[in-house]
């Protein structure tokens, strides 16, 4: 099980950044023909069908693939950059391509520097306007967990607001011991530094197969088990403790070493006589001097099996509680 978790997460990884490599390389693809088609307008020149669909178009894409401009998060102006030399270059093979056919003054400089010119600019804002559609549906969205609701998480929070190209994180909340400054106001307000764990450990188990990144994590799930193992061996539902460490190591093999654990936990709550001095009896209540100390477990209820313990000082099959 903990393989296929393993080769699913990958897989999903992968499929996910195909999808928006794929997306992104459709759009370059339109925006560089816009550009082509401009450029031959303006310079009345015209392009053979093959340059026009397959070779210019793969030779923008191949140099803006090289400046990695298909990750997801990075600033904007930096993914402009990397277009605008991506564009430079690309021109320069294009006359190096034009110029190896032997057709060097087939275009005029005027053309190649409108292609240029165009497709720095098309590739620009046809990035803009994909990235604007994705976010308004939430598309390839990564959650962002601020902790801090001062002036430093407020100019975090600005940055990444004020950059479309960081815009695929959406904060889902703040961890602050302050009053949100103004600004963010409008942000949920999930707890202050004492109650971090406990928030942390919720939004784990909220989602058991969370995915982080576009990937999918079996931690989550890990988590809720070792969690839930611990909860049902405490409150001795020993079977079903043992399931959840079943669970939990075939998540992950390292959950094997619940077993230890929980036969740990049912060794010390085997029975046992312990001789007390008592005190005053009031008739309800009796005083214990000596023999027992505070936070030690005692038996309340069946008489029948405290006796047979202490008679045969066995464990008894009928549950018994503290």
């Amino acid at each position: 099980m903990n393989l296929l978790v393993q080769n699913y997460k990958t897989n999903l990884k992968q499929n996910i950044r195909i999808i928006w490599s794929g997306i992104s390389l459709m759009a370059d693809y339109l925006a560089i023909l816009l550009a082509e088609m401009i450029a031959m307008y303006f310079s009345e020149e015209n392009l053979r069908y093959i340059d026009l669909f397959i070779v210019i178009p793969f030779i923008y894409i191949a140099f803006i693939a090289a400046a990695r401009t298909y990750r997801r998060t990075i600033p904007f102006w930096q993914r402009v950059e990397s277009l605008f030399y991506s564009s430079i270059y690309s021109i320069i093979a294009v006359l190096l391509f034009f110029f190896v056919r032997a057709n060097a003054t087939e275009h005029s400089i005027a053309f190649l520097a409108l292609l240029w010119l165009a497709s720095f600019i098309c590739l620009v804002i046809m990035r803009y306007l994909l990235k604007r559609i994705l976010d308004e549906r939430n598309i390839f969205q990564i959650p962002l967990l601020i902790i801090g609701a001062q002036e430093e998480a407020l100019a975090f929070v600005k940055a990444i607001n004020s950059d479309i190209g960081m815009s695929s994180y959406k904060i889902v909340g703040l961890i602050s011991d302050k009053i949100p400054v103004k600004g963010l106001e409008n942000y949920p307000l999930l707890g202050d530094f004492k109650d971090i764990e406990n928030i942390i450990i919720f939004l784990m188990l909220a989602g058991p197969c969370a995915v982080y990144y576009g990937a999918m994590y079996t931690e989550a799930l890990f988590t809720m088990c070792v969690v839930m193992c611990f909860y049902n061996a405490r409150k001795r539902n020993y079977m079903t403790a043992g399931v959840f460490a079943a669970l939990a190591s075939a998540t992950r093999i390292v959950g094997c070493t619940l077993i230890v654990v929980l036969l740990i936990e049912m060794y010390i709550d085997r029975y046992k006589k312990q001789e007390v001095m008592l005190g005053a009896d009031n008739g309800k209540e009796i005083q214990i001097l000596s023999g027992l100390k505070a936070g030690d477990k005692v038996v309340t209820e069946g008489a029948y099996q405290v006796k047979l313990a202490g008679a045969t000082n066995a464990i008894p099959a009928h549950s018994h509680e503290h």
